[in-house]
């Protein structure tokens, strides 16, 4: 915990040292994913295929997996960077996959 209610959580993959942070307030939280997951499609559908971009392929499917797993179980707000505008949304496990859902 950085401060309270600001927490940096590791993200691996993308870039050495990726972090992504999680905000807390009042009962409401909002995970900050920087460039933990990158298509609004491809980033959620098939979190396992590596992207070009990783400078680790595999540590960042595992860390897409790992994240998308936890924004769906704790039903998170998640703010990505590359996804289309606002890049606000909700991730919804399907089956073996995963979808994310703009709150626009």
């Amino acid at each position: 915990e950085v401060l309270p209610g600001l927490l940096a959580m590791e993200t691996p993959g993308h870039t050495p040292g990726h972090i992504s942070l999680q905000l807390s307030s009042k009962g409401e939280n909002l995970f900050i994913g920087g460039d933990v997951l990158v298509h609004p499609i491809v980033s959620f559908a098939r979190p396992q295929w590596h992207w070009r971009a990783d400078c680790d392929v595999t540590e960042g499917a595992a860390t897409r997996m790992r994240t998308l797993d936890m924004l769906s179980t704790d039903n998170l707000r998640f703010l990505g960077f590359h996804l289309p505008w606002p890049g606000l949304g909700r991730v919804e496990k399907q089956a073996t996959a995963y979808k994310w859902s703009s709150e626009v």
